[in-house]
C-alpha cells in the first residue's frame, strides 16, 4: 500500500500505434483491466502511456538507450529482444523471474525468444501466428467444400476460384512486403517443408519459394503482395472481397468480426499431407528499461506480472485474437475465444525466428531472404538464382564457425518439431 502522504510511482509505458485507444477493438479490454483492476490494486502506481509506430520502435529505443532515457516499460517484437539485451538497453528480469516461480508455465518458445546467454530480458503477454482465411461465400459459389491442406490442393483450389470468382478477384494473397512480417509469412511455407533460413539454396527453400512464384505467374495471386502488409493491406484486400484467400494472422479476428464477414480459418498448408505446419513465433514482449530506479522498475514488475497472469492473459488474449504463451491459460482463453484453436495448435510447434536464422545476426538474415524472394515474385529473377545469391550473402555474414554452429542449431530445432514421418 502506498505510505500516507507520499506521491504515487508514475511509469511510462510505451506502446505501438496499434494500441491508441479506438484503433482496434479488442484493445478497449486492456485499458478497462488497468482501470477497474489493476489501478484499484495498485493505488501507489499511476501509468502513463506513449504510442510510436511499429516501425519507428527499435529506433527510438536505441536512441533512448544512448543518452539513458527510456520509457519504464517498452514494447517489444520477440525477434528484436536478443538484438535490444545485446545493446544494454533491456534490464535482467531473471532475479524477479525466479523469485516470481512461474516461468516454467511459458511456452519453452517463449522463454526461448526472451533469454539471452541464460538471462531473461522481456516476457511475453501473448504470442501469434498464421492461418489460412478463406472466404466461405467464395466457397460456395465454387463449390468447394473443404479448405486445402497441402501445396497441391492450394493450387487447385486456387485454380477452381479462378474460373468462378468476379473479375478482379484474386484467389489467393499474402504479404511479401520488404519488412519482417513478408519474412514471417514465408518462413510457414520455408520451415513447413524443411527449409532453412541459412540454407536457401538448398531443394526445401527453392521449392517454398517457387510455390510462391507459380502463384503469381499463373494469375492466383497478385504481383501486389510485394507492397501488401499483414493489416492494413492484405486484411483489407481480404474484407473488401478482393482475395479470397489469404494467410494472416489471429490478431485480426476482432476486426473480422466486427466487419459480419463470413470467413473460416485452417492450418497453413503444408507440401505433402501427414506435415505439420510449422510456424514462426509472433506476439511482442513486455520488457524493462535499465536505466528506470528501482521504484519505478519494481512498478514496472507489477504491472507486467499483472498482464501475463495466467487469467489476466487468457482474457487479454481472447480479445485481441492472440495465444497465451502460459500453459494454463490456454483451455481458459479457448473457451473464451474458441476460433483461436488452430493458431493454438501451431503454436505447440512454432519456432523463434533469431534462434533459427542466426540469433542476433537474425535481422540481417531476414533482409537479405525477403529481397530476393521480392526479386523471384515481381520476374527479376528465377527462383533458383535468387535463393542460390541469397544464400552467399548470408553466409558471409558468418564466419565458419558461427555458421556453422547456427545452421546446425536451426536444423535440430526443426527436426524436434517437424512431423511427417
Amino acid at each position: 500500500m502506498m505510505a500516507v502522504g507520499s506521491d504515487p510511482v508514475q511509469i511510462r509505458v510505451q506502446l505501438s500505434a496499434w494500441w491508441t485507444p479506438g484503433v482496434f477493438v479488442g484493445h478497449q479490454v486492456y485499458y478497462d483491466m488497468l482501470k477497474n483492476e489493476f489501478l484499484p490494486a495498485h493505488p501507489e502506481i499511476e501509468i502513463q502511456h506513449t504510442y510510436i509506430p511499429f516501425a519507428e520502435i527499435i529506433p527510438t529505443i536505441l536512441r533512448g538507450a544512448l543518452v539513458q532515457d527510456l520509457p519504464d516499460v517498452m514494447y517489444i517484437d520477440n525477434p528484436d529482444v536478443m538484438y535490444l539485451a545485446q545493446a544494454g538497453a533491456l534490464r535482467d528480469l531473471t532475479p524477479w523471474i525466479e523469485e516470481w516461480g512461474q516461468w516454467e508455465d511459458f511456452f519453452v518458445g517463449s522463454r526461448y525468444a526472451t533469454t539471452m546467454n541464460g538471462r531473461v530480458y522481456a516476457v511475453q503477454y501473448g504470442t501469434n501466428n498464421l492461418a489460412l482465411f478463406y472466404n466461405k461465400d467464395y466457397f460456395e459459389l465454387a463449390g468447394i467444400k473443404t479448405p486445402p491442406q497441402t501445396w497441391d490442393e492450394l493450387v487447385e483450389t486456387c485454380r477452381i476460384l479462378a474460373a468462378k470468382l468476379p473479375p478482379g478477384v484474386y484467389p489467393f494473397g499474402v504479404s511479401a512486403i520488404d519488412s519482417d512480417e513478408g519474412a514471417w509469412q514465408f518462413l510457414a511455407f520455408l520451415w513447413s517443408n524443411g527449409g532453412s533460413l541459412l540454407e536457401l539454396d538448398q531443394p526445401p527453400a527453392i521449392e517454398a519459394l517457387r510455390l510462391w512464384v507459380d502463384l503469381v505467374k499463373n494469375g492466383f495471386m497478385p504481383k501486389d503482395v510485394v507492397m501488401w502488409t499483414q493489416t492494413m493491406d492484405l486484411m483489407e484486400q481480404f474484407a473488401a472481397g478482393r482475395i479470397a484467400m489469404m494467410i494472416n494472422g489471429c490478431w485480426i479476428l476482432p476486426d473480422l468480426k466486427a466487419r459480419k464477414i463470413n470467413y473460416g480459418i485452417s492450418y497453413v498448408p503444408v507440401p505433402k499431407a501427414g506435415l505439420k505446419p510449422i510456424v514462426a513465433i509472433g506476439g511482442e514482449t513486455f520488457a524493462i528499461s535499465p536505466f528506470s530506479p528501482e521504484d519505478k522498475a519494481r512498478a514496472a514488475w507489477e504491472f507486467i506480472k499483472f498482464l501475463t497472469d495466467a487469467k489476466n492473459m487468457a482474457r487479454l488474449c481472447a480479445a485481441l485474437g492472440y495465444v497465451p504463451v502460459r500453459y494454463s491459460a490456454v483451455p481458459l482463453t479457448l473457451a473464451l475465444n474458441p476460433e483461436l484453436e488452430v493458431f493454438a495448435k501451431q503454436a505447440e510447434t512454432a519456432l523463434p525466428r533469431p534462434a533459427m536464422g542466426g540469433e542476433l545476426k537474425y535481422p540481417e538474415v531476414s533482409a537479405i531472404m525477403r529481397r530476393y524472394v521480392q526479386k523471384a515474385l515481381v520476374g527479376d529473377m528465377t527462383p533458383e538464382a535468387a535463393f542460390t545469391t541469397a544464400a552467399k550473402e548470408i553466409r558471409a555474414l558468418f564466419t565458419e564457425d558461427e555458421y556453422n554452429k547456427y545452421a546446425a542449431q536451426a536444423r535440430e530445432l526443426l527436426a524436434k518439431v517437424r512431423g511427417g514421418k
